[in-house]
């Protein structure tokens, strides 16, 4: 399995396997470490060609969120320390900053009074998200992915207004948001507000409101969509719609 996430000039490649992902929060600095324009995605599973993904511009945050999670795993274990000495000067401060950089991860609780187990499950969560965000790459302009199978034949394609790439040594997938258009080799036509792509099975689906336009011109709405990559086998949810057919 090759590490997914390699720039050289403007090509990235991606090989690996794929997750359910949700949008997420960055992190609290809006500067990337890397950025690159005009680039190329490869996505591969075992060897074989699955995506073709290109964006007038791409970044991703890798350094800073490993910066970020060592921050925050140190600060919670500051207020995790309970043998003696306790520093209540360090703990406060820890909170403060905790309060001011990281609130997103804990919410409502009120870290002055939260137990060892409550303290344990922040930062597990938190630590998920800074790995979600290490191996993750912003498309953020014009984005255009083809689509393959695992014969490597072109399937389908995809164009939205931006998209996250998730990359890891285990899991790979693609969250298109924004004016998100499949057209397959099929003849079906997707519209949708946000799509995921997993690699690993080629699925496609979406919670949003949909528009499909079969090859036969029939358009369906619903909420809520999964299908295969070429849109020749495909589930609506709560559907509506209208067709130019007449029956006898």
């Amino acid at each position: 399995m090759i590490r997914p996430l390699i720039i050289l000039t403007s090509i990235v490649f991606i090989s690996g396997c794929s997750e359910n992902n949700q949008k997420e929060t960055l992190l609290s600095s809006s500067i990337p470490d890397q950025e690159s324009w005009n680039s190329t995605i490869l996505m591969t599973r075992e060897g074989k060609k699955r995506a073709v993904i290109r964006s007038g511009h791409l970044s991703n945050y890798e350094s800073k969120a490993k910066d970020e999670k060592r921050e925050f795993n140190k600060l919670i274990s500051t207020l995790k320390r309970t043998t003696a000495p306790v520093d209540v000067i360090a703990k406060e401060e820890a909170i403060e900053e905790l309060r001011g950089k990281y609130s997103d991860y804990f919410g409502e609780v009120d870290l002055r009074i939260a137990s060892l187990k409550e303290l344990s499950e922040i930062q597990k969560t938190a630590n998920s998200k800074f790995k979600k965000i290490i191996n993750t790459s912003i498309l953020d302009e014009k984005v255009d992915a083809d689509f393959y199978s695992t014969e490597e034949r072109h399937m389908s394609n995809l164009k939205s207004e931006m998209a996250y790439v998730y990359g890891d040594t285990k899991k790979d997938s693609m969250l298109a948001i924004g004016n998100v258009v499949v057209v397959s080799d099929s003849g079906v036509t997707l519209f949708t507000d946000s799509l995921l792509w997993n690699s690993s099975d080629s699925l496609i689906s979406t919670d949003d409101t949909v528009m499909l336009i079969t090859e036969t011109y029939d358009t369906l709405n619903g909420i809520g969509f999964q299908s295969n990559a070429d849109l020749t086998h495909w589930k609506i949810h709560q559907t509506w719609g209208v067709t130019d057919r007449t029956y006898e």
